[in-house]
């Protein structure tokens, strides 16, 4: 265990110097999004819809949790508490930080890995014994059981998304993962712009209900990818 939260530790302060882990879940009253300031040829999700062959679950019943689902959830668990302590680095403020989020991102990211990188997300978020698609029918579930009681007084938001710089070219089959056990869309755009920052803080503007109303002005023009 100590190995395993020593490889975590490595991982996270890699990621985090390179990712906004700005991904959240939120507890807020609902409301109708406003129309989205990207254009829709900038959105590589559009057009695409959840599978049809997806596990369906309803929680006013008994429900079958996903294999390994004790091991992913004990997983999460631990890159929760160390996620927390490299944040909050001794500080004796409050820290806010959304664990799941981070390691929903770090699921969805793990449909596009391959080699090492591949190796250690597993690692990392269920101890190196689930699959890829295990992992993506956990974090399914998660989804599912969050959201399934959402009504207009609260819901929880789940407001996750990938950008990447233009030209960037992603396989089909991965964007259909990201919407079909994430929920996510993918968006491309260039960094460069003087509006990237606009577009993503929208974004999480929308998808928070106001509850996030800006996440970053500096956008590096030269990064690849964000995960929010």
């Amino acid at each position: 265990m100590k190995g395993q939260a020593m490889k975590s530790n490595r991982l996270l302060s890699g990621i985090m110097a390179l990712v906004l882990l700005g991904g959240s879940v939120l507890f807020t009253a609902c409301a109708q999004q406003e129309k989205s300031i990207i254009p829709d040829n900038e959105n590589l999700s559009k057009g695409l819809s959840r599978s049809k062959d997806l596990t369906e679950y309803d929680f006013t019943k008994a429900v079958t949790q996903p294999e390994q689902y004790a091991d992913f959830s004990a997983a999460v668990k631990d890159l929760s508490v160390d996620m927390l302590r490299e944040t909050s680095g001794g500080q004796t403020d409050n820290t806010v930080v959304s664990p799941l989020s981070a390691a929903m991102l770090l699921g969805m990211s793990g449909n596009g890995a391959g080699g090492k990188t591949a190796t250690e997300l597993k690692m990392l978020l269920g101890d190196g014994r689930l699959s890829t698609d295990q992992l993506n029918a956990c974090f399914r579930y998660i989804d599912a059981r969050l959201t399934a009681f959402n009504n207009d007084s609260a819901c929880v938001n789940i407001g996750n998304s990938m950008w990447v710089n233009k030209d960037t070219e992603l396989k089909r089959t991965f964007l259909q993962k990201t919407l079909d056990y994430y929920n996510a869309a993918v968006y491309s755009i260039d960094f460069s712009a003087a509006d990237t920052a606009k577009k993503i803080n929208s974004f999480m503007s929308d998808s928070t209900n106001n509850s996030i109303a800006a996440l970053n002005e500096d956008i590096d023009a030269s990064a690849q990818m964000y995960l929010i």
